[in-house]
């Protein structure tokens, strides 16, 4: 988790934009409770936050992995054309060979 903090992307900014409302929400917490309502209220609108920080980051990786998913296809559909070239020019030069003979 560390490493994605750091990260120039959607992912690395939603991350950050979480601890730096983490970190607000605390110092509200600590400098300003006015009573045992006020801590519960702020820690239950910490955990409704984080929550939503959550389903972003889950949604984003979801998003991320079909991504991910779509480019390895093609990858793929690339290997395999790149393949069957190269056995269509191996069967061709084997054939060649039988010919010459």
């Amino acid at each position: 988790m560390d490493y994605k903090m750091i990260e120039n992307n959607e992912i690395g900014r939603t991350i950050r934009r979480y601890f730096i409302e983490v970190e607000k929400r605390y110092r509200t917490i600590v400098e300003t409770p006015q009573n045992i309502f006020d801590f519960m209220r702020l820690a239950i609108d910490q955990i409704e936050a984080s929550t939503k920080e959550i389903q972003n980051v889950k949604l984003l990786s979801e998003n991320n992995l079909k991504e991910i998913e779509k480019i390895q296809s093609q990858i793929d559909v690339k290997i395999k054309k790149e393949y069957c070239l190269a056995s269509l020019y191996k069967n061709s030069i084997f054939e060649n060979t039988i010919k010459d003979r």
